[in-house]
């Protein structure tokens, strides 16, 4: 366990991420949240990253995937672990894309090749039930739309007053997984292939000597 000052011992370790993606970016930001023996919580900003989308047009759903995938790729909780020595951290994911979170809740398989290896990278290293749908105050949004420094400074959404964290709520209710729509321009479509012939035959040996 560690101490915080003015805090006391913490016994309670979660980690937060929220990802977001725009038409010029995408990014995430992670929060540490600490909860104390005494029931006291401290959230705050402990670390984001941002990329300008790449000249390839992609649409938002692909953006929104690589997002929550630069969540994943830079697990901080392994440098917690490592250089602050904290354990037994639970880490929770933020998406504001029902989209993203129908594709995670699926198998990679199911997608073309572009989705198929984003979503694998994600399950590679989290589960489905670790990521959560946030409807109105993302602040992953700050992430891929920018802010100008000044009201970034006066932002402080962005620094620590994620209000339903600070209110000692480790997550959001539990969320039905969205359902995948079938038509969804990624779902890797199923082709089948009938012959038929009018030809009648009278044994599996006959059938095969016509394919010959």
């Amino acid at each position: 366990m560690c101490e915080a000052e003015r805090f006391g011992k913490v016994t309670n370790f979660e980690l937060h991420h929220f990802s977001d993606a725009s038409t010029t970016g995408y990014g995430q930001c992670s929060y540490l949240l600490l909860v104390s023996e005494d029931g006291q919580v401290n959230c705050s900003l402990f670390m984001s990253k941002a990329r300008v989308v790449p000249r390839k047009s992609l649409t938002i759903p692909r953006l929104e995937l690589s997002a929550a995938v630069v969540s994943v790729r830079h697990l901080i909780s392994r440098l917690l672990r490592v250089e602050l020595n904290f354990d037994n951290i639970v880490e929770w994911f933020w998406t504001d894309s029902n989209i993203v979170l129908g594709y995670i809740a699926k198998e990679s398989s199911r997608f073309d090749i572009f989705v198929s290896n984003r979503v694998q990278q994600i399950l590679d290293h989290t589960s489905p039930k670790q990521w959560k749908y946030i409807e109105l105050i993302n602040p992953a949004d700050i992430a891929s739309r920018g802010l100008p420094a000044e009201e970034l400074s006066r932002n402080t959404i962005w620094f620590n007053r994620l209000h339903f964290l600070w209110g000692n709520e480790s997550a959001l209710p539990d969320q039905s997984i969205p359902k995948l729509d079938l038509e969804d321009p990624e779902v890797r479509r199923a082709k089948t292939l009938i012959t038929q012939t009018d030809k009648c035959y009278s044994s599996i040996l006959d059938r095969i000597e016509y394919f010959w």
